[in-house]
C-alpha cells in the first residue's frame, strides 16, 4: 500500500478544525441554539467550546507521546491489539456514519436553496468522486487546501454576519444573558455537542516533532474560535429573524442570511455561500478521508484506491436509503451525540489515562 505524508503543521491543524466545525453544524445551529435556550443561545455554545477545547488537548498530547503514529496503532500499544483494532472498528462504524448523515444534510441544503429542479440523485452522486479523488490524495493536500480557502472563509463569515448585526433588530437579542436562565443555558449544551464533534479528526493524523506542544495550543485556540464565531452566527441571525421566526427553519442561518440588504450584492447570501460550500466540501472530504484511513488500516492487503471506491459506492447507496427514512435525522440525532462523545472525549481521555499510568510505573521500576 502507497505510504502516505499524513503530516500537518499546527497552523494547518487549526484552520482545518475550524472548518471541519463549522461548514454543517453552523447551518442550523441558529435554530437548535433559539429552541433550547432563546435569546441567551450562544450561552451554552461558549461552554461546550470550553468543554470540547479541554478534550482536544487530550487527542493532541496523545498524539504527541506516540509521535509518527495514529490512534490506530498507539492504541494497540497502550491496550492490546484486540481492544486496539475494536476501538479502530468503532471509528470506522462511527465517521462512515456521520459521513452518510452529512451527505444527507448537504443534499437537502443544495435541493432547497439552489438546486430546486435537479434529481436528489444526481446532487448526492456529483459529489462522491470529488471525495473519493481527496480521500485517495491523504491528508496533506486537503489541509494546504484549509489553510487557503479559511482566510476567505472567516473574512466572508465576519463581513457577513456583523453586516447581520447592523440590520438587526436589537430588541430581538437583548438581554443577551439572564442569570436565572443559568439551568436552562446548561441543559442547552446536551443540544449543542453535535456542533463540535469533528475533533476526532486527529486520531488519524500523527504528529511530528514539529508539532510539538505547539499543537494542543493551536488545536485549543482552534475550538474556543469556533465557539465565538458560533455564538456570532446565532446573535446575529436572531437579530435578523427574531429569537421565535428562527426556530421554524432547519437552515435558520442561511434565510437569515438572504433577508439581509446590502448594495453591493444582489444575492448576498451567495458571497457566503460560495465559499461556504467551498468549505462544506472540505469539510465532507475531512470526514470521508476519516473513513477511509480507519478501513486501510484495518485491512492493509487492500489497495487504498478499492476501499476508496467501496466507501463511495457504500456512502451513495446508503445516502438515497437514509434519505426514503423519514425518522432518519430523528433517530441520528438521539444517538450522535453518545457516539460522538464517546469518539471525541471516553476514548482518548481513557487511552491518555493508561499511557500516563504505565509511563510513570515504568519510570518507577
Amino acid at each position: 500500500m502507497r505510504i502516505l505524508k499524513n503530516y500537518v503543521t499546527n497552523s494547518q491543524i487549526y484552520f482545518m478544525l475550524i472548518m471541519t466545525l463549522t461548514t454543517v453544524a453552523a447551518l442550523n445551529l441558529p435554530k437548535v441554539a433559539a429552541e433550547s435556550a432563546g435569546r441567551g443561545g450562544w450561552v451554552p455554545i461558549i461552554i461546550t467550546s470550553i468543554f470540547f477545547a479541554f478534550f482536544v488537548t487530550i487527542i493532541t498530547s496523545l498524539n504527541n507521546m506516540h509521535q509518527g503514529k495514529p490512534l490506530f496503532d498507539y492504541s494497540q500499544k497502550i491496550v492490546g491489539k484486540f481492544l486496539g483494532k475494536a476501538i479502530a472498528v468503532f471509528y470506522l462504524i462511527y465517521f462512515f456514519n456521520i459521513m452518510i448523515f452529512l451527505k444527507v444534510q448537504l443534499t437537502h441544503f443544495l435541493k432547497s436553496d439552489f438546486l430546486l429542479k435537479t434529481p436528489t440523485w444526481a446532487t448526492l452522486l456529483v459529489g462522491i468522486p470529488i471525495f473519493c479523488a481527496i480521500a485517495y490524495k491523504g491528508i496533506t493536500g486537503i489541509a494546504r487546501f484549509f489553510q487557503v480557502i479559511a482566510v476567505f472563509y472567516i473574512l466572508a463569515a465576519l463581513f457577513v454576519h456583523i453586516t447581520m448585526l447592523t440590520q438587526g433588530v436589537k430588541h430581538e437579542i437583548f438581554p443577551l444573558f439572564r442569570a436565572s436562565e443559568i439551568p436552562r443555558y446548561i441543559a442547552a449544551t446536551k443540544d449543542i455537542v453535535f456542533s463540535f464533534l469533528g475533533i476526532e479528526i486527529l486520531t488519524y493524523i500523527p504528529f511530528s516533532h514539529k508539532n510539538g506542544k505547539k499543537a494542543s495550543a493551536s488545536a485549543f485556540a482552534a475550538v474556543l474560535s469556533v465557539g465565538i464565531f458560533y455564538a456570532l452566527i446565532v446573535i446575529s441571525s436572531i437579530s435578523v429573524m427574531g429569537v421565535d421566526n428562527i426556530q421554524y427553519y432547519n437552515f435558520a442561518m442561511t434565510e437569515a442570511i438572504k433577508i439581509v440588504d446590502n448594495p453591493l450584492f444582489e444575492r448576498f447570501d451567495f458571497l457566503y455561500l460560495t465559499i461556504g460550500l467551498s468549505g462544506l466540501i472540505g469539510g465532507l472530504s475531512v470526514v470521508y478521508l476519516s473513513t477511509a484511513e480507519y478501513a486501510c488500516k484495518l485491512f492493509p492487503g487492500v489497495k487504498r484506491i478499492v476501499i476508496v471506491i467501496i466507501i463511495g459506492i457504500l456512502v451513495a447507496a446508503l445516502t438515497l436509503t437514509a434519505m426514503r427514512i423519514k425518522t432518519y435525522t430523528k433517530i441520528f440525532d438521539e444517538l450522535v451525540v453518545y457516539a460522538g462523545l464517546v469518539a471525541a472525549v471516553i476514548i482518548p481521555s481513557l487511552l491518555y489515562l493508561i499511557a500516563k499510568v504505565r509511563s510513570r510505573a515504568k519510570k518507577t521500576y
